[in-house]
């Protein structure tokens, strides 16, 4: 389970047969002008289970206050 944040950014995607749904949650920070992360995890549903991404190639800089489509 990913810590606290604030200012993220959250997207659901659901399998073509409807039998499962991935929530995505990138950036973020714990608290203003703190970086909490250069990270995604993933929330599977209906199991309810955490995962976390490695983004080794992500560009440095904050992930906060930014939006998904």
């Amino acid at each position: 389970m990913p810590v606290a944040k604030a200012d993220f950014c959250a997207v659901a995607a659901t399998a073509l047969d409807g039998s499962s749904t991935q929530i995505y949650l990138f950036g973020g920070s714990l608290e203003e002008y703190v970086d909490a992360g250069l990270d995604v995890h993933i929330l599977t549903i209906p199991y309810f289970r955490w995962a976390k991404v490695a983004m080794d190639s992500v560009p440095g800089g904050f992930r906060k206050g930014h939006f998904c489509q």
